[in-house]
């Protein structure tokens, strides 16, 4: 028995800001599988700590960009043209198949569309991991403010019909491109993380309430919104715990506020451990999904740690995060004026009905967030974008002499 094989595909994996564990590794797999050659390119700079890369993966190729030190500034974006211009390099090399792509940043649209107009053939996959400039956290309406936003939002508009298929991280971006661009092939698969094993909450019976709050805290975070939920709790005689895990700008802030509410601040700083992470999270009934409300997303990546953690929320993010939450009864939504509606609700919420959240979470977990949900997707997704030229790929050819 052997393999037919009409000569090596190739596909390239683009990723500016290293999103190998959310995103990436599941994407290699899935085009693995089809017989490609995949070849996965990052910057060596974490857009997060500021810092070069230490740990770099051997798999992996890393493009050299300068460094910066603040997220809008003028060494920013030379960072990102430095690497948009160095992928260009590195496509004339690699000659690809298919293209796949995380954006932002959405100068690597222009590379891209400006690549396809000398090399028709290749298959372009852009992944809208997030909505730049709408997401971004700038409350600076001045001219570099209007400069940049008009900037990016036309690299993004104008060069992603260059698209043969454009995965959205959520249904909000979705909708927000359709209306843009009404041609293009869109198609939602939320992020996947690998799933922690079910942990034991804390009893719910007595006075006391634990939230968590995983992630960067910056100026997004609706501090004053989630300070006021914990005032209302207060006004109940309830004792109120908060565990953080994550840093940021605001840190200090958020916690100051905390404990002028009487709130118990543990503040148990970056933790990427799985199993630490299920110790702190064992201990807490909610996670903590709160932003401003002029923030445009629909999905958090804090929001799915608290799903694998098998948590349920308290949640202000609209659209599929909001849908969520009330059509699978994962926690409680809220808003600035219902603040005192949604403490009731935790209080009244009792040991049965919180157990009920505990399930439905982790049942939605795997409905929609699992490694196999997304893989699933992808499959049907590139199938379908393949289909009429020869099959799918090699793999799929087998052929028994």
């Amino acid at each position: 028995m052997s393999i037919i094989t009409r000569g090596v595909k190739k596909a390239v994996i683009i990723d500016c800001y290293n999103h190998y564990s959310l995103r990436i590794q599941y994407v290699e797999h899935v085009l693995a599988e089809m017989g490609y050659e995949v070849s996965i390119y990052f910057s060596d700079f974490d857009h997060f700590s500021k810092k070069y890369l230490e740990n770099k993966k051997a798999e992996i190729h890393y493009i050299h960009v300068s460094k910066y030190d603040k997220n809008i500034s003028l060494r920013r974006i030379m960072s990102i043209v430095s690497f948009g211009l160095k992928v260009e390099r590195v496509l004339k090399k690699e000659k690809p198949d298919i293209l796949y792509t995380i954006i932002p940043p959405n100068t690597l649209l222009y590379i891209f569309k400006k690549y396809k107009t000398v090399n028709s053939n290749v298959k372009i996959i852009f992944d809208v991991f997030d909505m730049w400039p709408e997401t971004m956290p700038i409350y600076n309406q001045g001219l570099l403010y209007k400069l940049i936003e008009k900037g990016w939002k036309s690299l993004r508009d104008k060069n992603i019909e260059c698209s043969d298929l454009v995965i959205t991280e959520c249904n909000l971006f979705k909708n927000i491109l359709k209306q843009k661009k009404n041609n293009l092939n869109l198609k939602t698969a939320y992020l996947c993380k690998e799933k922690i094993r079910q942990i034991h909450r804390s009893d719910y019976r007595n006075k006391e309430i634990s939230f968590i709050y995983i992630g960067s805290i910056n100026n997004i975070v609706d501090i004053e919104l989630i300070v006021e939920i914990f005032s209302k709790l207060a006004q109940k005689k309830y004792r109120i715990n908060l565990h953080i895990i994550g840093e940021g700008e605001q840190k200090d802030k958020f916690k100051c506020s905390a404990k002028n509410e009487d709130v118990s601040v543990y503040d148990h700083g970056m933790i990427f451990d799985n199993t630490e992470k299920e110790k702190i999270a064992s201990k807490c009934h909610f996670g903590l999904n709160i932003m401003k409300s002029s923030v445009c997303v629909g999905l958090t990546m804090k929001s799915i740690d608290y799903f694998s953690l098998g948590l349920p929320i308290i949640n202000n993010i609209s659209f599929d995060t909001w849908e969520l939450v009330e059509r699978e009864k994962i926690g409680f939504n809220i808003l600035d004026q219902n603040s005192k509606n949604v403490a009731d609700k935790i209080v009244e919420c009792g040991v049965e009905k919180y157990a009920s959240m505990c399930r439905n979470v982790t049942r939605i977990y795997d409905e929609y967030f699992s490694e196999k949900t997304f893989t699933n997707i992808l499959r049907e997704e590139i199938a379908r974008l393949l289909k009429g030229e020869e099959k799918l790929c090699d793999i799929y050819q087998k052929k028994f002499i």
